[in-house]
């Protein structure tokens, strides 16, 4: 994929086909207790994209409206307080998920998400998302659980949704 190195996006050696994606997939916790067949239909639908070292994957504030698995690389994410002061960073690297708690939640990002070095990532979208939590509760289940974590990390959060 070619895209803006203004943006931080770059070409990338990544997955390119169908069943590799499906393959890697099923390597990831939460995806791999979902059938090849299903796995196959989602990597159809999911984008690859690259970034550059330095480039922000997400930013802090825009809306959740999808998540990252990440295939190759690192990446850090600042988390900060009230007063808008960075107090904590989270590293990621090769088959985690960043982006899910936006996601779920329906909340914006509350984290800036950088690349520390050249990353590779899936990208799933809400839309492609949602039926999968239906057909398969363990997807759901784990999400869940990721999002507990985080928000542990992260000190709480008053608010998820609707919901305090």
């Amino acid at each position: 994929m070619l895209a803006s190195a203004a943006c931080g996006l770059i070409h990338s050696d990544m997955l390119i086909d169908t069943p590799a994606i499906a393959d890697f997939l099923a390597s990831v916790n939460g995806f791999s207790s979902i059938g090849a067949d299903e796995l196959g239909k989602l990597a159809d639908q999911i984008e690859q994209r690259s970034y550059a070292a330095g480039a922000a994957l997400l930013r802090k504030g825009d809306v959740g409206d999808n998540m990252h698995v990440i295939v190759r690389g690192r990446v850090r994410v600042l988390l900060s307080d009230g007063t808008g002061i960075s107090r904590m960073v989270v590293h990621l690297g090769p088959r985690d998920l960043v982006g899910e708690m936006a996601l779920l939640t329906g909340d914006k990002r509350n984290a800036d998400v950088i690349a520390d070095e050249p990353t590779d990532t899936l990208i799933i979208d809400r839309r492609t998302l949602q039926p999968l939590l239906r057909e398969f509760p363990q997807l759901a289940r784990f999400l869940t659980e990721i999002l507990g974590k985080r928000l542990e990390q992260g000190g709480g959060m008053e608010w998820v949704g609707k919901y305090r």
